[in-house]
């Protein structure tokens, strides 16, 4: 009896012993495995097919393989690193830098896909790719190198490409297609697109080119002649820019020109009808035409301009004038006053829409980087443009805001607003300077704050990229700050204020820069089947038995192994009792 029990207590303490080896062999091969799959990025993507049927109940698949590459893009930025090069001859290098460990780059569902993005595009090209990680939030000096002020918006979820002095910054949004800029869950994924855009943006040869209109009284005439906006020519060229000077009356536009930017005109844009070749609205109209970019600085001494103001009404972009149009409206703001009376305050940005959209990454810091204005004009939609307003939704945490549009002939343009002044501002007529004071003697002013002080103004065209599926939207731009002080060096040069980011912001959203043709976006897995309730399309995504079976095998096989092992295992002990 003493030998029994010795033999099965001894017993007892092997199979606890067999246990602990088995549980700590399988938790040290996992984290080894895991290790090192994801070293060398071996992984099988679940996430390729989704199942989705019409009205009619044909039924089609659809890949989307999130973690993948599409041929299309190894062969496309296979051309473009081949022949990609430094100044100095040397291949170029792209690196692909995310600003948070990977741990948590991989447990975050909307980081996640990019990452895995991007260390295929390393994978692939291991020569030309690399992919770094930094923890921005620990060591804020990491990305110093892509800072321009102290306000520049990089957080965790920043993604930084970057060649050489060539560098783009994108949040993780624009990765991922929406159905509306206020939604805030996407439907499909873009990141292969992207990724391709800015990798040919930042390793191109040449730069697009930033013309600065001359002959219209602007202060900056040439480049020796920059003054006090010198800081503006830097920051054109930090958005990636080469600029030149143009004389729109007597030079054409350069072939790789993409924005022209007009600052402070005191001379009108000539119009001749009879004479279009030398018409310099008719050369601007056709360079818009082209899915470009127009940007205008004026302010509350700018004399009125009847040609440039009427092409720009058409953009529905409208300073605001006095009735006889020789005076213009300046906004004044002691509520949000930066120093001289309310007449230099700093701006609130749009909360809503397309411009809040445009600048989503700066509003997400607290407080938002103050926007300086001074000597600000005011700008209003077109009378040509139906106003449609969009009440606050609480439930998304969107206000109420709204915008102007304008549809005719197949074209469709939109307006919306980037900065306001505060709900108690004036705005106060001027002429030539000075205050207008109506037949009793006193100022003229309107009191229907807030007031509109930089705007944006957008043509749209989708272009379909095949089988009826892919649609691009491409657009061209037409943007009003009005406040020629905003672009100055003192506004522009200094960490108290965001100008410079804000500006920066702006370039980029409105910079045409090429799009990769034929990269498809990839549409999202959905967690169960449902109907579409507006067009009668059934879809769903197959988890477990979908074509190729990857899901139920990695599912069931090891399940079943366990239960036969268990199966037999009682067997034999039955046996053996």
């Amino acid at each position: 009896m003493k030998h029994r029990f010795s033999t099965g207590h001894a017993s007892r303490w092997v199979t606890t012993l067999v246990t602990c080896l088995v549980v700590v062999g399988i938790l040290l091969c996992n984290i080894g495995v895991t290790a090192l799959f994801g070293k060398f990025l071996v992984q099988s993507d679940l996430t390729s097919l989704n199942y989705r049927s019409t009205a009619g109940g044909r039924g089609i698949w659809v890949k989307t393989g999130l973690y993948s590459l599409v041929d299309e893009t190894v062969n496309l930025l296979s051309s473009v690193l081949e022949s990609a090069h430094t100044e100095d001859g040397a291949p170029a290098k792209v690196e692909i830098l995310f600003c948070a460990d990977e741990d948590l780059l991989v447990a975050n569902d909307e980081m996640r896909p990019i990452y895995y993005t991007a260390r295929l595009l390393e994978r692939e090209f291991p020569k030309s790719i690399s992919v770094r990680t930094v923890d921005v939030w620990n060591n804020p000096s990491s990305v110093d190198d892509y800072r321009t002020t102290s306000y520049s918006a990089i957080y965790q979820t920043s993604v930084i490409i970057s060649s050489g002095s060539e560098f783009r910054i994108r949040s993780p949004r624009v990765f991922y297609t929406y159905d509306s800029v206020e939604e805030t869950t996407p439907w499909a994924y873009n990141g292969e697109k992207i990724f391709v855009k800015d990798i040919l943006a930042v390793t191109r040869t040449e730069s697009p080119i930033c013309c600065l209109t001359t002959n219209h009284g602007e202060p900056v005439a040439n480049a020796k002649e920059s003054g006090e906006y010198s800081e503006l020519i830097t920051v054109l060229q930090n958005a990636g820019y080469r600029v030149q000077y143009l004389d729109l009356s007597a030079e054409e536009i350069p072939e790789d020109c993409r924005l022209i930017v007009t600052l402070g005109p005191t001379a009108d844009f000539s119009n001749d009808p009879k004479n279009p070749g030398a018409s310099e609205i008719k050369k601007l109209d056709a360079f818009l035409e082209k899915t470009y970019a127009f940007l205008i600085f004026a302010d509350a001494d700018t004399p009125y301009l009847p040609n440039l103001e009427e092409y720009l009404e058409e953009w529905g972009i409208s300073f605001g004038r006095t009735e006889d149009l020789d005076g213009i409206y300046q906004a004044v703001d002691p509520e949000n006053d930066l120093g001289k009376s309310g007449e230099r305050f700093s701006a609130i940005y749009s909360e809503a829409g397309r411009g809040a959209s445009l600048l989503s990454d700066l509003r997400k810091i607290g407080g938002h980087p103050k926007a300086v204005f001074e000597n600000a004009a005011t700008i209003s939609y077109s009378p040509t443009y139906e106003v449609t307003y969009v009440m606050e939704d609480a439930e998304s945490g969107t206000p109420a805001y709204s915008y102007g549009a304008y549809f005719s002939n197949g074209n469709s343009r939109e307006i919306c607003n980037l900065f306001y002044t505060g709900n108690n501002a004036t705005a106060l007529a001027k002429e030539d300077g000075k205050a207008v004071l109506d037949d009793k003697g006193n100022l003229v002013t309107k009191t229907d704050a807030p007031f509109c002080v930089a705007t944006l103004s957008t043509e749209s065209r989708t272009v379909s990229e095949g089988q009826g599926m892919t649609n691009v939207n491409e657009a061209s731009y037409v943007c009003a700050i009005a406040s020629t002080a905003f672009a100055k060096n003192d506004a522009l040069s200094t960490n108290a204020y965001g100008n410079t980011d804000i500006l920066l912001q702006i370039l980029r959203g409105i910079g045409q820069e090429i799009l990769p043709v034929g990269l498809n976006f990839k549409t999202l897995p959905v967690e169960e089947f449902g109907t579409d309730s507006e067009t009668g399309a059934s879809y769903g995504q197959i988890l477990l038995f979908g074509p190729n079976g990857q899901t139920a095998i990695l599912t069931l096989v090891p399940g079943l192994t366990c239960l036969i092992l268990g199966c037999v295992l009682l067997a034999k002990r039955k046996k053996h009792a």
